[in-house]
């Protein structure tokens, strides 16, 4: 539904109809025509006196047909537009491929900004809870009215936090609502999970070589070149083969005369043979031209393809990075999870002040957020290394 992707189905369209144009040069012609018109003619009775008769007039209405026998520069008219169309076709995937991996990051964007509200609420009830915690050391005598006043604002602080995710994810179903073509106060459901399989496909495994491989093979862009070359050659064969000629057959046949009740029945049955004598030039400026646009498809081409397998050895090396940074963010959330609870034990035992149970607090918040992200960051690489292999699409 993006607007990249109807763009390119409009181009399809257009590319479509050239190649329903380009046929109709190897198909039979039908049309019809009458006419009627007033006028005088010279008619020779003899070769020595002409005889003038008129003004008179005449109804003629016939129908003819023609149909190429040999036209080698429509064959490949019709050849050029099928390459172009095939161009076209491909770059509709490109677009595809490229919606997707738009939407995927704004999905996992989505699922982040979410996952992070829900931690930024339990840091706010259990900044609450810290300062029910201190109220009731201040009564018991085994606390002064500081941790009170620390936890009073570390709540404050957990509060204001909440309210920049809220904001964050408000944002975040925004722009996934504009990547799906929807209205942007629309309701998006996110059921995922910042996990591994998150925008997971078939061959995440894959080693380098096989990777680019995979990627000259399927990305839609190396097609799209491919057939524009095609496309610019065979077009300039085309333009070639229109020096020698058309030959086609054609037959028609109607009534002509004075009067509706006074016409009678003609027909004419040939061969006819058309052949380009000079044309100004033009058609070799045209020859020049399509070639022009195959070297230039050509050098695009190559230059592409070194931009994707550049693409796909960064994104690999993305992938890589992000997993590791997951694993170790990871059990950086599990440490600082250990390391809350054994603070907060000791305050609540009365043998340490909350300081350190908010220093903890505040630890372990950074340590959750840097998880979420880090899970996010690996999701997204995943994306990006199913673009750089053109399997976008294929996304779980």
């Amino acid at each position: 539904g993006s607007s990249g992707v109807k763009l390119s189905a409009a181009d399809r369209m257009g590319s479509e109809a050239q190649v329903t144009m380009a046929r109709a040069d190897l198909l039979p012609q039908l049309w019809a025509e009458g006419v009627l018109k007033r006028g005088t003619s010279v008619v020779l009775e003899d070769q020595r006196r002409p005889d003038q008769p008129g003004p008179g007039t005449t109804l003629d209405g016939r129908l003819r047909l023609s149909q190429a026998l040999i036209d080698l520069s429509a064959w490949y008219r019709y050849d050029g537009a099928k390459e172009n169309d095939r161009a076209f076709m491909a770059r509709g995937q490109a677009a595809l491929e490229i919606a997707a991996t738009a939407v995927a990051e704004a999905y996992v964007d989505l699922i982040l900004a979410r996952a992070l509200e829900e931690a930024r609420k339990s840091d706010l009830a259990m900044a609450r809870e810290l300062v029910s915690l201190a109220e009731a050391q201040v009564r018991a005598g085994l606390a002064e009215n500081l941790a009170i006043a620390r936890a009073q604002t570390q709540a404050a602080v957990a509060e204001g936090e909440l309210l920049v995710q809220e904001n964050r994810a408000a944002r975040a179903e925004i722009t996934i609502a504009r990547a799906l073509s929807f209205e942007p106060t629309t309701k998006i459901n996110a059921t995922s999970e910042l996990g591994p399989e998150l925008c997971r496909f078939t061959g995440i495994k894959m080693d380098k070589l096989e990777a680019v491989n995979r990627a000259v093979k399927d990305r839609p862009e190396l097609r799209s070149e491919d057939a524009a070359v095609l496309a610019a050659e065979v077009s300039a064969r085309a333009i070639k083969y229109g020096y020698t000629g058309r030959l086609e057959l054609f037959a028609d046949g109607g009534r002509i005369g004075p009067s509706w009740n006074r016409t009678v029945t003609t027909w004419t049955i040939g061969v006819q043979y058309t052949l380009p004598l000079f044309d100004g030039l033009r058609r070799a400026g045209q020859i020049d031209e399509q070639e022009a646009k195959a070297i230039k498809a050509r050098l695009n081409g190559a230059d592409l393809r070194q931009q994707i397998e550049a693409e796909v050895h960064e994104a690999r090396i993305d992938l890589i990075s992000a997993e590791r940074l997951m694993a170790t963010m990871a059990r950086r959330f599990e440490l600082a999870g250990k390391e809350l609870e054994e603070a907060r034990g000791r305050f609540v035992g009365g043998l340490t002040s909350n300081s350190d149970v908010i220093f903890a607090q505040q630890g372990m918040t950074k340590a959750t957020s840097e998880s979420l992200e880090a899970r996010a960051g690996a999701a997204v690489a995943r994306a990006r290394y199913a673009r750089s292999v053109g399997s976008a699409t294929a996304m779980e």
